[in-house]
């Protein structure tokens, strides 16, 4: 999904913001109820990582990019993971909390 982008362009950066905004788990190949906790999480978890990175790097992450993440962790096909990033996006809302990208991901590492 995510390719090496070794470029700081503006292209490759809005390139690099658009996957991670319609990223979905469900698109890495074998996602399912009996692999949620292994590999394919943590092959989205580690690509969304890098793209995170490459964005800190480059000093272009997005204001939104928490709640990018959030949705991205709240649409897989296994609700009990779901539900600990539906709780954290009812937090922001209803109680204006924030979430770090860094907390996001390692949430969702070890979820």
């Amino acid at each position: 999904m995510m390719d090496v982008i070794p470029s700081n362009t503006d292209e490759a950066i809005r390139t690099l913001t658009l996957m991670l905004s319609t990223f979905k788990i469900t698109s890495i190949q074998g996602e399912n109820i009996s692999s949620i906790q292994g590999e394919y999480i943590s092959k989205a978890v580690s690509q969304l990582q890098g793209a995170y990175r490459h964005l800190e790097i480059s000093e272009k992450v997005p204001h939104d990019i928490s709640d990018h993440l959030i949705n991205v962790f709240r649409k897989t096909s296994v609700n009990e993971f779901n539900s600990t990033f539906k709780t954290m996006k009812d937090n922001i809302c209803i109680e204006n909390w924030k979430y770090y990208p860094e907390d996001i991901l390692r949430i969702a590492e070890l979820t």
